[in-house]
């Protein structure tokens, strides 16, 4: 029953959490125990009961929970989303859990009953329209939030409900562990740009004449080595998060070109001490008895990464291929594809071309 006025009756917050993109789990399925399911809905009441809510169970899959405060909802969900998404980033993108919540002033009786069916309706469609990831919250919660500096909320504009049929203006929570900026594309629109790219591929060009010369003139006995080395992919940025991510990478990539070349390819046992080493390409090449070397680095700004990756033959010819990537995270298993796809018809065409 909808109450008639908020009078002997205490203002409060709704929390509505969404599970979006939940894997299914198969009878194989080997991914992280944190990521079931029941470990995600174990996760969220804990936190509910840590900041002293009311835990029920809304519909369509919704998780729901009552708040004395505006304030303890939003840091709830503040800190459900944290730890969910550290856990993912240990997670494979394929297997990775996302939340998405909705919060809005109530108003309730001491026990937290009663509450307008109304209100109840609007909480639970905020989570529907919150991103992955995210949290929403309606102009009333917002308002009793103006003057906690530790939560910092970002104007979305008015959006249009169903139930009630209405506008609404909708804020949403700045996660701070989250880089909300969007990496910068890499363009040659800018002609500074453009005559800079020249000038680095004329000095390459130098370079590699000057290599040629100096490997056709003073021939040396060379060994055949014809083994791949695929080395640890380097983050450009000091974040220790990112190792998990370069070890994946390197793993992964290891397994598609070992596949196209008849698994002869080093091991990642073979490989990681070499991560983060001060060594050349030829001194690492000499110590692995490696004719190849596969080379990367990447930065990763919100959820896109910026990846290059170098393919360099050890016995004099050089580079012999390499290409950038700018994509979704959500991209990276088609990145890797694609780097095991260019890697390979480089190798193959050397190979060819030195008749062995």
């Amino acid at each position: 029953m909808t109450p008639s006025s908020t009078e002997d009756r205490t203002a409060g917050a709704i929390l509505f959490i969404s599970c979006q993109n939940q894997p299914q789990q198969d009878a194989d399925d080997d991914y992280s125990f944190q990521q079931k399911p029941e470990a995600i809905h174990s996760l969220i009441h804990r936190h509910i009961q840590q900041h002293g809510g009311k835990p029920g169970v809304g519909t369509d899959g919704l998780s729901v929970a009552f708040f004395s405060q505006v304030k303890a909802a939003v840091l709830c969900a503040m800190e459900i989303q944290k730890d969910l998404w550290q856990q993912n980033r240990n997670v494979i993108l394929n297997r990775r859990m996302h939340l998405a919540m909705g919060i809005h002033l109530v108003y309730s009786d001491t026990q937290g009953l009663n509450l307008d069916d109304e209100d109840v309706r609007i909480g639970e469609q905020l989570a529907a329209l919150a991103p992955a990831g995210q949290i929403l919250i309606s102009k009333a919660a917002q308002r009793e939030l103006v003057e906690e500096l530790s939560i910092v909320v970002e104007h979305l504009g008015a959006r249009e409900l169903v139930t009630p049929q209405q506008s609404m203006d909708v804020y949403q929570v700045v996660l701070p562990w989250i880089n909300k900026r969007k990496p910068e594309k890499i363009t040659l629109s800018s002609p500074a740009t453009f005559t800079r790219v020249i000038r680095v591929l004329f000095a390459l060009g130098i370079i590699a004449l000057l290599l040629w010369y100096f490997w056709t003139s003073f021939p040396v006995s060379r060994a055949e080595h014809h083994a791949i080395a695929v080395l640890p992919f380097v983050c450009v940025e000091s974040n220790p998060d990112n190792d998990a991510l370069s070890e994946l990478i390197c793993t992964n990539l290891i397994e598609h070109v070992s596949a196209d070349n008849r698994g002869n390819v080093l091991s990642l046992s073979r490989v990681m001490p070499y991560k983060n080493l001060k060594k050349s390409s030829q001194e690492i090449a000499g110590e692995l008895q490696a004719g190849f070397i596969v080379e990367g680095f990447f930065k990763v700004e919100d959820e896109y990464i910026q990846l290059v990756v170098h393919l360099t033959e050890t016995s004099g010819k050089g580079l012999l291929w390499s290409k950038e990537y700018d994509l979704p995270l959500t991209d990276l298993s088609r990145i890797e594809d694609d780097m095991a796809v260019g890697i390979t018809k480089a190798i193959i065409e050397s190979k060819n071309k030195s008749g062995r």
